[in-house]
C-alpha cells in the first residue's frame, strides 16, 4: 500500500467581484475659476475583493459624463490609475461661477485594467465652482515719458481672502524698479518710464496673511513700455568713409550707411528714410551718387571718376524717422494705460506725427587705377660721348618720365629698363625716388675696340599692371646713343709671367722663347729687354725672339730674371712705361667693380631672405591666432585640434633662421659699415624676433569659463620656444584677473596695475618635459577669493560681466642679450558667487564664443545675430554636450525659432531674422518664468544624462511645436505616440499620443512631462512599456523616412524589468 500523499490545491481567482467605490456620491469637490489646469482638487477611490496580485483587481477610472455640458467640451479629467480629478486646458475659458456654479460627474471604475470583459461600477461626484477674485489684470502697456503726476495708478488686484495683505517683488533684481503696491492691492508706477532703457517689466504680486503666509499662488503681471518717437537717428560715425574705383560701373554698390534709431524696432518710430542732400564737388557733374531711401545703400549713379581731377567727394545725407507721439487729455490720463488684450484705450486720446532728422557726412574716396602710362619728356636724348676708360659708376646722363596717376602709388611710380642695345649690360639706370629721374651710369668696363657705339632703347614702366584696355605706347620709350672715345692703350702680353728651364750647356744662339703681345689699336709693336746683367741674352726688337748670345754658367747664377717690355713703335722710353700703369689701373677698376657687384648681390640676397622670413612668420602668427580662435569655438562644440607640436616646430625653425640672418648681417655690417639699408634690415630682424618671442606664449589648457569664487581650478600655459630659453634662473609666470577694459588696454601696450581680484596660487614655474617636448607652467589649485566688479550699465547683470586671466613673465632666449616681457590673455570668463548664477553665466559664455569675430577687441560681441547663426550654434552645442552625431534637423530648428520669436503658428523662413541677447537669456519666454537658454540648456542636461541613446537612435523627435505635432498625429491610428521635449517645464520630455476622448472620439493628448528625477527612478523605456494607451511610436531617425514602429520592437532593448507603475508618482494628462 502506497501513501500517504500530500495534495496541494491552488485556488485560482476568477473575476467574480466587481470593484466598489468607497462612496456612492462624493461631495466637497470645490474649485475656483481660473485655477491652473491639471491641478487635482478631488479624488475617488474604489476597492476590488479579487486577488490583488492579478489583473482582476487592477482598476481603471474614467469619467462617463459631465452635467451640464452644453458645448460638448470636457472641463474635467481623471487620472485613470489614482482617481484624482483635475481641470482640463479648456477650464480657464469655460468655468464660470455665475453661469454654471455646479457640476455633476459620473465616474466609472473597471477592473482588468479596462478590458472588454471587465466588471465595473459607477459613482457620482458633485463639484462646486466658486468665484475667483485673484485675476491677473495684465498684460499692461504704459506709454514711455508720460508727463503726468506720479505715482500713477495703473492696475489693482484682489485676493479671495478679504484680510490679505499685498506685496510686490521684482523678478530681475539688478535693475531699477519704478513700481509699488499698496496693502489694498493698488499698483502704481512711480516715475516716467524709458523704453530705450527697458521695454518690459515683470511684477510678481503676493497675497499674504499677517504672518507672511501666502494665501494665493504668486501672480506675474507683464508691463510693456509703449514706445514714442523720442530718439533721433544717430549716424554711425562722425564721418562715414567709403571707397570707389575710377572705373566703377553705374549701379555699383558703394556702401551702406547704417544709421541707428533707439526707438522700438519694426515700428514707425524707427522707420528711417534716407535722402542725399548734397555732393561736393559737383564735377564732372552733380548726382554722381544716389541713395536708396529705405535701406541707406549708396550706389554709383554716373561713371567717369578721375582721381587726378576729384580725389574725393563729400556727401551730405539726411536721415529721417517717422513716428507718432500721443498727447492725452490730462483730466483723462488713465487712457494712456492700455490693457494689451483690448484694441483701443480705455479713454480717448489723439496722436500727432513727429519726426526727427539727422544729417550724416559721407566721404567717398576715389581709388586710383593705373590707367595712365608714363610719358618721357624726350623721345630721343641724342648722343653722349664717354672715354672707354671712364670709371665705373660714371654718370652719362639723366632721363625722366612722368605719370599722371595718383602720386605716391604703384600706379604713378616709374621704373626704367634698358630693353635694347646693351646685351652685355654695360650700362644701368638708378632711379631717384624723390625726383623720379633716372641716372644712366657705367656698370661694367667699356672697350672701344669691342664696340664703339651703343644705341640704347629705354622703357618707362609702372610696378602696378595697367588696367584692361590701356597699353604702353611710344610715349613710354626713348633712345640715347652712347659713343665711346678711343684711348691709346698700351700693348698687352698674353702671359704676364713665363718660366723657362734651359741647360747651362745650351748652344749659343738658340731661341729660348718668342714674346707674344698685341696692341688694342693694331699699332706696330717693338720689344725691349731689361735685367740681363751678365749679357748672356739677345732680344730681337721687332720679332720679340729671345736667344742666347753667350755660354751660360750655372755656378755663377742658377736663375736669370729678365723683363721684356712691349711698346708701340715710335714711343720713347718714358712713353713705354706709362701704358703699363694704365693697364694696372684698368685691372684694378675691374676688380673693384666685381667686388661692388658682389656686395650688392649679397645685400640683396639678405634683403630677400628677411622678406621671406617676414612672410613666413606672418603665416605662423596667423596660424597661432587661428588655433586660439578654434579653441574658443570649441566651447560650443566645433572641432579643435589641440596638438601644438607642429606650431612649436615652426616657431623654433623661424627662430633659428632669424639668428642666422642676424649673424650674416653682423658680418656685412663689419665689412661694409652701417648704411641705411643695413640699419633697416637690423630693425626688421629685431622686430620679427620680438614678435615671435611674444607670440609663442599660449594658454594650452584654459581655465573654466565660469568660475565660482572660493572654488579651485587649474590652467596650463605653454611656451612654444621653451627649448630655446636661456639656462639658469627658472622662469616664473604670474597670473592675475583682469576686466574687459583692462584686456583692451593690453592691446595698446598698457599692462594693468590695478588689482580687481584676489587670486590664490597665482604663480607657476615654466618646466620642460622631454617626453612630450613641451615647456609648460601649470597653475594648480587656483581660486578667486574675491572680485571687484565694474559699474554696470542699465539692466546688465553680474553674469554678463566678462573677465580674463592675464599670464605674464620675463624670458631670455639663448643668443639674445636682453630679456623680453611677454604676456597672454585667457579666453573670457564669468565670475559668480552662487551656483544659481551658473546657468546665466554660461549663457554669456556661449553667446561670446558663438558670435564673436576673430581678432576682435576684447571682448566685443554683437548684441544681435541672425537666426541662421543662432541655429548653427544651438545644434553644434547640443551635439557636443550630448556626444551624439544626430544633429538637430530642420523641423527642430524651426520649432526653436518659433519659440524664441513667440510665433508658434508661423511657417516663415526665420534664417535672416535677428535674435537679440535679451531674447536669448534676459527676457522670459511668454507665459513662462524661464528664459530660452535656461529651457534649452535644461533639455541638453536631460538628454545627456537620461536620453542619449534614445536620441541617437532617432526615437525622440525632440523640439516640435504643437501645431506640427497635430499635423503628424491627426491621421495616425489610435495608440500612435511620439516623444517631444516639454514646452512648459525645464528639462522634461513628454509623450503625445492619439487616444480616445470620453465620448469615444479620437483625441491627441499629452502625458505630463518626465524629468531627470522621474527617469532616474524608472527609465523611459520601462515607462513606455507600461503605458497601455500607446502602442506604436512615430520616429524619424537620421537619414531615415518617418515610420511607425511597434513600441516593443523599438524600445525592447531599453526594458529593464522595473515596474513603472509602482515607481511613478502620477501619470497625468495635460
Amino acid at each position: 500500500m502506497d501513501g500517504p500523499y500530500t495534495v496541494v490545491l491552488q485556488v485560482v481567482d476568477v473575476n467574480n467581484n466587481p470593484p466598489v467605490f468607497t462612496e456612492n456620491q462624493y461631495s466637497g469637490g470645490t474649485i475656483r475659476e481660473h485655477s491652473p489646469a491639471g491641478t487635482p482638487f478631488v479624488r475617488v477611490f474604489a476597492m476590488d475583493a479579487n486577488d490583488p496580485d492579478t489583473p482582476n483587481s487592477q482598476l481603471s477610472y474614467r469619467i462617463e459624463s459631465q452635467i451640464p455640458n452644453p458645448s460638448g467640451v470636457a472641463f474635467f479629467t481623471i487620472d485613470p490609475h489614482t482617481g484624482e480629478i483635475s481641470t482640463t486646458d479648456e477650464e480657464n475659458r469655460q468655468l464660470n461661477a455665475i453661469l454654471d456654479p455646479d457640476y455633476i460627474l459620473i465616474v466609472r471604475v473597471t477592473d482588468l485594467d479596462g478590458a472588454p470583459t471587465a466588471l465595473s461600477s459607477i459613482a457620482r461626484v458633485n463639484i462646486v465652482v466658486t468665484s475667483n477674485l485673484w485675476v491677473n489684470p495684465g498684460p499692461l502697456v504704459i506709454t514711455e515719458n508720460l508727463a503726468v503726476e506720479y505715482p500713477k495708478l495703473i492696475a489693482s488686484v484682489r485676493s479671495n481672502d478679504p484680510n490679505a495683505v499685498y506685496r510686490m517683488l521684482q523678478k530681475e533684481k539688478e535693475i531699477p524698479f519704478p513700481f509699488t503696491i499698496t496693502e489694498d492691492g493698488e499698483i502704481y508706477v512711480t516715475e516716467p518710464l524709458d523704453r530705450e532703457g527697458k521695454d518690459m517689466y515683470i511684477l510678481v504680486i503676493l497675497a499674504v496673511d499677517e504672518q507672511g503666509v501666502e494665501l494665493e499662488s504668486p501672480m506675474e503681471i507683464h508691463v510693456e513700455v509703449g514706445d514714442v518717437n523720442d530718439n533721433a537717428p544717430v549716424c554711425p560715425n562722425t564721418e562715414t568713409i567709403f571707397e570707389v574705383q575710377e572705373n566703377q560701373e553705374i549701379d555699383s554698390h558703394v556702401g551702406d550707411l547704417s544709421v541707428h534709431d533707439a526707438d522700438k524696432e519694426n515700428t514707425q518710430n524707427s522707420l528711417l528714410t534716407y535722402k542725399l542732400l548734397s555732393q561736393s564737388p559737383t564735377n564732372p557733374s552733380d548726382g554722381m551718387f544716389y541713395i536708396d531711401q529705405a535701406s541707406g545703400s549708396i550706389q554709383v549713379a554716373k561713371h567717369n571718376f578721375r582721381r587726378k581731377d576729384v580725389p574725393q567727394y563729400q556727401l551730405k545725407v539726411a536721415v529721417t524717422d517717422g513716428g507718432e507721439d500721443c498727447f492725452v487729455d490730462v483730466g483723462r490720463i488713465f487712457g494712456s494705460v492700455v490693457s494689451a488684450n483690448k484694441k483701443k484705450s480705455i479713454l480717448h486720446y489723439f496722436c500727432l506725427y513727429l519726426v526727427y532728422s539727422t544729417e550724416c557726412d559721407v566721404l567717398v574716396i576715389i581709388i586710383d587705377l593705373n590707367n595712365e602710362v608714363p610719358v618721357f619728356e624726350k623721345n630721343d636724348y641724342g648722343t653722349y660721348s664717354v672715354p672707354e676708360l671712364a670709371e665705373l659708376g660714371t654718370t652719362l646722363l639723366t632721363i625722366k618720365a612722368t605719370d599722371a596717376d595718383d602720386p605716391g602709388t604703384g600706379s604713378s611710380k616709374v621704373e626704367y629698363h634698358i630693353s635694347a642695345g646693351d646685351p652685355d649690360r654695360l650700362f644701368a639706370i638708378e632711379v631717384d625716388d624723390a625726383t623720379g629721374e633716372g641716372r644712366i651710369y657705367i656698370a661694367q668696363p667699356l672697350d672701344y675696340e669691342a664696340q664703339s657705339t651703343y644705341k640704347l632703347q629705354i622703357d618707362a614702366r609702372n610696378p602696378e599692371p595697367l588696367i584692361q584696355g590701356v597699353e604702353y605706347d611710344n610715349r613710354s620709350s626713348t633712345v640715347v646713343v652712347i659713343e665711346l672715345v678711343d684711348v691709346d692703350e698700351p700693348p698687352m702680353f698674353n702671359l704676364a709671367t713665363v718660366n723657362v728651364n734651359i741647360p747651362e750647356n745650351i748652344t749659343v744662339g738658340t731661341t729660348i722663347l718668342t714674346a707674344d703681345a698685341k696692341d688694342p689699336e693694331g699699332h706696330k709693336i717693338m720689344f725691349k729687354l731689361e735685367g740681363d746683367e751678365h749679357g748672356w741674352l739677345d732680344l730681337n726688337a721687332e720679332s720679340g725672339e729671345l736667344k742666347t748670345k753667350a755660354e751660360l754658367d750655372r755656378e755663377v747664377v742658377d736663375q736669370l730674371k729678365v723683363r721684356i717690355i712691349a711698346y708701340e713703335s715710335g714711343q720713347n722710353e718714358m712713353e713705354v712705361k706709362q701704358p703699363d700703369l694704365v693697364s694696372k689701373q684698368n685691372r684694378i677698376a675691374k676688380l673693384e667693380w666685381s667686388y661692388q657687384n658682389f656686395t650688392k648681390t649679397r645685400l640683396q640676397l639678405l634683403q630677400d631672405a628677411v622678406c621671406n622670413l617676414e612672410q613666413c612668420q606672418t603665416r605662423l602668427i596667423h596660424r597661432i591666432k587661428s588655433w586660439r580662435w578654434e579653441q574658443l569655438r570649441s566651447t560650443i562644440g566645433h572641432g579643435f585640434d589641440e596638438n601644438l607640436l607642429p606650431l612649436q616646430t615652426w616657431c623654433e625653425q623661424l627662430l633659428g633662421v632669424n639668428g642666422n640672418l642676424r649673424q650674416e648681417l653682423m658680418l656685412v655690417k663689419r665689412e661694409h659699415g652701417s648704411g641705411e639699408h643695413i640699419h633697416k634690415l637690423e630693425e626688421s630682424l629685431n622686430h620679427l624676433l620680438q614678435t615671435l618671442i611674444q607670440s609663442s606664449l599660449v594658454v594650452e589648457k584654459q581655465p573654466p569659463q565660469v568660475i565660482k569664487t572660493q572654488s579651485k581650478f587649474s590652467s596650463t600655459v605653454r611656451y612654444l620656444l621653451g627649448e630655446k630659453v636661456a639656462p639658469g634662473k627658472p622662469v616664473l609666470l604670474k597670473a592675475q584677473i583682469i576686466t574687459e577694459s583692462q584686456a583692451r588696454n593690453i592691446r595698446q601696450g598698457l599692462i594693468p596695475t590695478e588689482n580687481v581680484g584676489d587670486l590664490i596660487n597665482s604663480s607657476a614655474i615654466l618646466e620642460h618635459n622631454t617626453t612630450s617636448k613641451s615647456t609648460c607652467a601649470t597653475f594648480r589649485n587656483m581660486s578667486i577669493r574675491k572680485i571687484k566688479r565694474a559699474d554696470r550699465k542699465g539692466s546688465e547683470s553680474v553674469t554678463e560681466e566678462k573677465f580674463a586671466l592675464l599670464f605674464t613673465t620675463e624670458i631670455t632666449i639663448t643668443g639674445c642679450d636682453n630679456p623680453y616681457s611677454i604676456q597672454v590673455i585667457s579666453l573670457p570668463v564669468v565670475v559668480i558667487v552662487h551656483g544659481s548664477q551658473e546657468n546665466n553665466a554660461m549663457a554669456t559664455i556661449i553667446w561670446d564664443c558663438a558670435f564673436s569675430e576673430p581678432n576682435r577687441i576684447p571682448f566685443v560681441v554683437p548684441d544681435r545675430v541672425t537666426w541662421s547663426q543662432m541655429s548653427e550654434a544651438l545644434s553644434c552645442k547640443f551635439m557636443s554636450e550630448v556626444q551624439t552625431t544626430h544633429a538637430l534637423d530642420r523641423v527642430n530648428l524651426h520649432c526653436l525659432a518659433q519659440k524664441i520669436f513667440d510665433k508658434a503658428d508661423n511657417l516663415e523662413d526665420f534664417s535672416s531674422t535677428p535674435v537679440s541677447w535679451a531674447q536669448f537669456n534676459k527676457e522670459v519666454l511668454p507665459g513662462r518664468n524661464f528664459t530660452f537658454w535656461q529651457w534649452f540648456e535644461g533639455v541638453i542636461e536631460l538628454t545627456k544624462k537620461c536620453l542619449k541613446a534614445y536620441w541617437s537612435d532617432g526615437l525622440i523627435l525632440g523640439f516640435i511645436g504643437k501645431q506640427h505635432l497635430h499635423v503628424i498625429l491627426q491621421n495616425q491610428p489610435t495608440g500612435t505616440f511620439l516623444l517631444r521635449f516639454s514646452d512648459s517645464e525645464i528639462g522634461g520630455i513628454t509623450i503625445a499620443y492619439v487616444g480616445l476622448s470620453d465620448t469615444g472620439c479620437r483625441k491627441i493628448q499629452n502625458i505630463q512631462p518626465f524629468t531627470k528625477k522621474d527617469l532616474d527612478s524608472v527609465g523611459l523605456g520601462d515607462r513606455i512599456r507600461d503605458i497601455s494607451l500607446i502602442s506604436q511610436v512615430y520616429s524619424h531617425g537620421p537619414g531615415q523616412s518617418p515610420r511607425l514602429t511597434p513600441k516593443n520592437e523599438a524600445f525592447k532593448k531599453y526594458y529593464t524589468g522595473k515596474c513603472a507603475w509602482k515607481n511613478m508618482t502620477q501619470l497625468l494628462l495635460i
